[in-house]
């Protein structure tokens, strides 16, 4: 099927065409609202909430290095 211009559909198709590109700009307008929306969350509200609770944000500076295992040779 060859690819039609918008000018040569018939006022049907046009009607039809228009109605899918516009649901096309709003399914992806809404999810790239979504995904900042995700994004503003997780860079200015999440890390306050840690503070919030009273854990600190970074929980390996608060225990402290991990304790290195070192080989033991056996004679």
């Amino acid at each position: 099927m060859p690819l039609l211009w918008p000018k040569e559909l018939s006022p049907q198709d046009r009607v039809t065409y228009r109605r899918w590109v516009g649901g096309l700009f709003a399914t992806y307008g809404t999810l790239l609202m979504l995904f900042g929306a995700f994004v503003a969350y997780q860079v200015m509200i999440a890390p306050t909430q840690t503070q919030a609770l009273g854990e600190p944000a970074d929980a390996i500076d608060a225990i402290g290095p991990s304790p290195i295992r070192q080989a033991v040779k056996y004679d």
